[in-house]
């Protein structure tokens, strides 16, 4: 079997390493790492009998670890560990499912502090310090936006949340939940909190790592599609939200929604955004986001695109209210006022009957009334996604009905 020649090099440090912590002689400068785990949960017990890992790094490649166990106050020593310059000393360990880690400067001969704390399964210990979502798009793109979403986590309570999935009956779980576009894809995370897994939720994904106490925050970067020149985006905030902030680029649309505020532009990296803020976000409360006037492809784009699509048959889709199909006609017979061209009322309600997507923003304004009436949706935002659906179903109606 062949050995990759960087695999040869790191066994040879790792075996250097070895050899070094035991034979070093005791007049050379030998290096001695120590300190105490620390809990800082008050009415705690000292973490006794802990293993303590120091893993050692060089140019980000492992080459070497060693464990040790604390004693009953919680202290720790490696003993003879050698000085090497270049060389990344990591202390890290797990208390009560949770990961601890700190690092360390070789040089230093001070005594290392790594506290942990008492862990909780309990949500209410979180809180989302702000949202930030920023839209942009890539060049050619007509389709999809590229998003980047800052989530800014808040663990004031003196205990780390750690993620609970219950039994397996009764399908409670505590874990963060982070709402995302419909068909939200190619997304990647960085965040400082360590361990735990993303997994795909309703709506989102869920974050299954311990957070401790303090600010974390979670950089979440993913493209989210869109049809025709509008987007609907609800995210759902169980925890509720101090302030959610959306960055818009001036050449990818606007944003409109209920309780929203405009206030003044920003630039970021050399572009200029529309800046939009909401919040205080009560908890388990939604807050509706509508991007409108996003960028359409070149007619040409859209003729091309039209010779290469395999046309589809689509059985028509019963449910159409009377008031929805009077409201469309009078809109109609406006328009036709306004511009010479005839709007057939027949043709305009037989498109809407036939087009899918017509008919899914039609269930989308009869589900959001029958919400109004129940009293499930307050009044402002109420008011303005119907506002937003009906012009989308306008649009399109109008749009294929005069061209027909």
């Amino acid at each position: 079997m062949t050995r990759h020649p960087k695999t040869t090099i790191i066994a040879l440090i790792f075996l250097l390493v070895a050899l070094l912590i035991s034979a070093v002689p005791a007049s050379a400068d030998q290096h001695v790492i120590g300190g105490q785990v620390v809990n800082q949960t008050p009415g705690s017990e000292p973490p006794s009998d802990l293993q303590v890992l120091l893993s050692i790094f060089e140019d980000g490649a492992p080459v070497g670890q060693l464990s040790t166990i604390t004693d009953a106050e919680g202290f720790f020593a490696f003993e003879d560990v050698p000085r090497i310059v270049g060389l990344r000393y990591l202390l890290h360990l797990q208390y009560q499912d949770a990961q601890y880690q700190t690092e360390m400067d070789p040089a230093s001969a001070e005594p290392v502090q790594i506290v942990v704390y008492d862990s909780t399964s309990d949500l209410a210990s979180l809180s989302v310090l702000d949202d930030t979502i920023m839209v942009t798009r890539e060049p050619d793109q007509y389709d999809r936006l590229t998003v980047r979403q800052v989530v800014r986590v808040r663990n004031e309570s003196l205990q780390t949340f750690v993620p609970s999935f219950g039994d397996p009956g009764t399908g409670m779980m505590n874990f963060l939940r982070v709402s995302m576009p419909a068909g939200f894809s190619e997304m990647t995370i960085r965040s400082d909190l360590q361990g735990g897994q993303v997994i795909p939720v309703d709506r989102g994904v869920g974050i299954t790592t311990a957070v401790p106490p303090g600010i974390h925050a979670i950089v979440f970067s993913y493209t989210a599609p869109y049809e025709r020149s509008d987007l609907i985006f609800e995210p759902l905030y169980p925890q509720g939200a101090d302030m959610v902030r959306v960055l818009v680029r001036e050449d990818v649309g606007k944003l409109i929604g209920a309780d929203i505020r405009e206030e003044a532009p920003v630039t970021v990296s050399g572009s200029s955004f529309r800046v939009y803020s909401i919040g205080p976000v009560p908890i388990d409360n939604r807050v509706t986001l509508g991007f409108t006037d996003l960028p359409q492809a070149p007619w040409t784009t859209t003729i091309a695109d039209a010779f290469t699509t395999q046309w589809k048959v689509t059985a028509i889709i019963p449910g159409v209210t009377a008031l929805i199909l009077l409201i469309l006609l009078g809109y109609a017979w406006r328009l036709q006022k306004r511009d010479p061209r005839p709007v057939n009322a027949s043709i305009l309600t037989a498109n809407v009957q036939s087009q899918p997507d017509q008919m899914e923003l039609l269930q989308q304004i009869v589900t959001i009334d029958e919400r109004r009436e129940r009293g499930d949706i307050p009044d402002a935002d109420y008011k303005e996604r119907r506002a937003l659906l009906k012009r989308k179903l306008l649009s399109r109606a109008l749009k294929d009905a005069s061209s027909a």
